[in-house]
């Protein structure tokens, strides 16, 4: 799994990186094309390589907040989540949480980040849902605000 997430991350980095501009952009700076430019590519690859795509998630995400999304997840696969940010965005993070018996969440894994995009791999022992944390830790200069893209995967 680890090596189709790192031919998807290096395939979704060339095809996004066209995205980085505000080019594609409308004039009031609220279009999706830029974050979901090049997509296309990136699910003919990973559909190429014998994964599933289950998750497929766009959204908007501010400075100070993170945004979360939650599945359940199961034991008979490993899993690969991607986020990446539109050309606002210059750092993306990712964490993951597991619910608990009680209710509350318990922390698993922090994601590689890459500049705008950020990559975990989950392998979950029993059936549970999952929470992920979204972050953007850091835009550039002018933006507290941008789209982003989710991507979940599984072998």
């Amino acid at each position: 799994m680890k090596i189709i997430i790192t031919i998807i991350s290096l395939m979704l980095f060339v095809n996004i990186t066209f995205s980085q501009t505000s080019t594609l952009d409308n004039e009031n700076g609220t279009s999706m094309i830029p974050i979901v430019d090049g997509l296309e590519a990136t699910i003919k690859a990973v559909e190429n390589e014998k994964a599933e795509i289950v998750r497929m998630e766009f959204d908007l995400i501010f400075k100070d907040a993170s945004k979360d999304s939650q599945r359940w997840l199961f034991p008979d696969y490993t899993y690969g989540l991607m986020v990446w940010g539109d050309y606002r965005i210059k750092k993306m993070a990712i964490n993951v949480y597991k619910q608990s018996a009680d209710g509350g969440w318990d922390f698993v894994s922090t994601g590689e980040n890459k500049d705008f995009i950020s990559t975990v791999y989950i392998t979950p022992t029993e059936k549970a849902l999952y929470k992920f944390e979204i972050i953007a830790p850091e835009y550039f200069e002018g933006y507290k605000a941008g789209h982003y893209g989710m991507l979940l995967l599984h072998n």
